[in-house]
């Protein structure tokens, strides 16, 4: 249920969705003769998509989200982590060159996510748990599973390497990971997402016995001044 719910918020709230329940509205009062809140509704819609089209609108939703954990020296951590978790942002499914014999290649988020993951491994030498399932059974395979061949084929050794198959959301990637880290003694974690997905992150593995070391691994608001184009 709760995987079923925390779709139905994304797609209603984090997605087009939103805009066109807004367009509906504007339709019904217009319909209706009601002229001051269709106005009113159609307002609402243009400042809406305005402000989520440029920059500032966009920064000011994220930046906080990203601000939260700043980030993390990860040489001073060496010998304090007992494992690297990296979550999975997203897979596509093709055969790009990079991956020519795979049926689905690491999205966007993830390829961030994992070569954060890959330079921190280099740092610290321990187990990297891939975390990642299968959000949709119309996907060829889990997400973990691209992304333990992404990790191979940076030379990271597959014993190295800790699957995680279960998860379709971030509820269930702290869930199940954490069952490994039990059961594999792991009491303090590197944890590997995107800067913006942090605080949701960090609040789904807090409910467990290890001790969370947040790692952002990229960043989508721009640092530099805003001009007209933004």
């Amino acid at each position: 249920m709760s995987f079923f719910l925390s779709k139905l918020f994304r797609f209603i709230f984090l997605s087009p969705t939103i805009f066109i329940f807004i367009g509906i509205f504007i339709l019904y009062f217009t319909i209706r003769d009601r002229k001051g809140l269709s106005i009113f509704f159609t307002i609402v819609l243009i400042l809406s998509l305005y402000f989520l089209s440029i920059e500032p609108g966009r920064d000011m939703i994220l930046k906080p989200l990203e601000d939260k954990y700043p980030p993390i020296n990860i040489s001073n951590l060496k010998g304090k982590i007992d494992a690297i978790v990296v979550l999975c942002g997203g897979i596509v499914e093709g055969q790009p060159v990079l991956l020519e014999n795979e049926k689905s290649y690491p999205g966007p988020f993830t390829t961030y996510r994992l070569l954060y993951g890959y330079f921190a491994w280099k740092e610290l030498m321990v187990p990297i748990i891939v975390s990642g399932g299968r959000p949709f059974m119309s996907l060829p395979e889990a997400g973990a599973d691209v992304m333990r061949s992404f990790l191979l084929k940076l030379g990271v050794p597959d014993a190295f390497i800790i699957l995680e198959r279960r998860s379709r959301n971030t509820w269930e990637n702290a869930q199940f990971t954490l069952k490994i880290c039990d059961e594999s003694g792991f009491k303090n974690i590197l944890l590997v997402t995107s800067s913006f997905h942090m605080p949701r992150a960090v609040l789904a593995f807090s409910k467990g016995n290890v001790n969370v070391y947040p790692a952002p691994a990229s960043y989508i608001t721009e640092k530099h001044p805003y001009n007209w184009t933004s």
